[in-house]
């Protein structure tokens, strides 16, 4: 007497392939956050607002150094031929806290120009990087 092979059930193939395709579009989710993300860090706006935020004296007292941006952030960059605008809000911390960096600029004829680069600490005053630190804000 030959053994048959047992016959696997058509409803088996479809929970495989019904979990091969959410795994497969949670991956393709996760590239596209990543891309974006990624090429919105790399922009002018962005790394232009941490620099002065990295090498600002007020920053530092109330965060620590160095300070880092944080994985994830909101905002948004849009471009069209030489103009544009780009708006984000940074988490940024060090060893003595965390805040806010937010970024306001606008994009003419190839020029970035900022409107607003601040930092809100979680405790502490709104630090205006547009002015210098020997100034007071206003």
């Amino acid at each position: 007497m030959e053994v048959q092979p047992k016959k696997t059930s058509p409803w088996v193939w479809i929970g495989i392939g019904c979990g091969v395709a959410v795994v497969g579009f949670a991956a393709f989710v996760v590239f596209l956050v990543f891309v974006i993300f990624g090429s919105m860090r790399k922009s002018e706006p962005y790394q232009h607002a941490l620099q002065e935020a990295q090498k600002d004296p007020r920053v530092i007292a109330a965060l620590g150094s160095p300070v880092k941006d944080g994985m994830f952030f909101s905002g948004s960059i849009n471009t069209q031929n030489r103009d544009g605008d780009a708006k984000f809000d940074i988490p940024i911390s060090g060893p003595k806290g965390s805040a806010t960096l937010r970024v306001v600029a606008t994009k003419q004829r190839g020029r970035w120009y900022y409107n607003q680069i601040v930092v809100t600490p979680k405790s502490g005053e709104e630090i205006d990087l547009m002015t210098s630190p020997d100034q007071p804000s206003p």
